[in-house]
């Protein structure tokens, strides 16, 4: 991911899944150590807790427990979840969506006047659904993706956005 980064080349215990995704692995350990080397905000995918790395690398020791593995998502991320338990991937195909938006240091680029505009909507849906829209506005696309979705029956139950609220220095 970051190929000049020399002491990122001598760590084999943490690695990007792609380039969204940092797990980090040690064995029999009660606190491990994680290494950032741009500067981006990642976010605790169990806790939420943000943590901010630095152009020369920063390292971070934080507690961990047998039980998970620490990872973490980078900044300017939207990652889909489908969080329903299943036995199976099939029983999982029409299951809901729950988006995870990551937010990075380019969430605050409204201030220099860049700004994404889509129109975002929420219909009650049954008894106790709600129903979670979003369609770009003044582009070419006009929402085709959205409908695609809609005709398949395939749904955004939860959208969780980390980082709101969240100084962009960070204290961890």
């Amino acid at each position: 991911m970051f190929p000049k980064d020399t002491p990122g080349f001598a760590m084999d215990d943490q690695f990007y899944v792609g380039s969204t995704l940092l797990p980090v692995t040690r064995k029999d350990v009660t606190e491990t150590t994680v290494y950032l080397v741009e500067d981006q905000v990642y976010y605790d995918y169990f806790t939420n807790q943000p943590y901010h790395g630095s152009s020369k690398g920063k390292t971070f020791t934080i507690p961990v427990e047998l039980s998970t593995i620490p990872i973490y998502i980078r900044g300017g991320t939207i990652l889909p979840l489908r969080e329903c338990p299943r036995r199976s991937a099939p029983l999982m195909a029409y299951d809901p969506f729950t988006l995870r938006v990551a937010l990075d240091q380019s969430a605050y680029s409204y201030e220099q006047g860049d700004y994404v505009w889509r129109q975002l909507t929420a219909e009650k849906h049954g008894k106790k659904g709600l129903k979670l829209g979003s369609t770009a506005v003044g582009t070419s696309s006009g929402g085709a993706h959205e409908k695609e979705l809609e005709e398949r029956g395939v749904r955004v139950e939860k959208v969780v956005v980390l980082g709101v609220g969240v100084s962009r220095e960070g204290t961890a």
